[in-house]
């Protein structure tokens, strides 16, 4: 199954504003970079990696697998297997002003 097709962020307190208004306009960039990158690897899990940094107006995106996880440490890999068993749909947002934000979309892949 592909990427959650209608990517919908509520908007938490907890979430900067301009993170919230990122993912709501590049939705559909998101959902093709989630399911471009897992049909080239063959439907290998991994989750979406996105580094923020506002003061240098740049936005890195990347779909992660358990093994670049692992390199970069960038989930600790009991969350990781948990995502991976649960089929879970997860955005990792990395922004360098506001810290680090997981966000669970709710919906397991196939």
């Amino acid at each position: 199954m592909d990427f959650k097709e209608n990517l919908v962020v509520k908007d938490v307190s907890t979430i900067p504003q301009h993170i919230n208004e990122f993912l709501t306009n590049n939705q559909d960039h998101l959902v093709k970079i989630y399911n471009d990158e897992r049909t080239n690897l063959e439907n290998e899990y991994g989750i979406l990696f996105i580094k923020i940094n506002v003061d240098e107006n740049k936005v890195d995106i990347s779909y992660i697998t358990n093994n670049t996880n692992k390199v970069g440490n960038i989930v600790e890999e009991n969350m990781w297997n948990t995502f991976k068993t649960e089929k879970k749909q997860i955005i990792f947002i990395n922004d360098s002003t506001y810290g680090k934000f997981l966000i669970d979309l709710n919906k397991t892949i196939d």
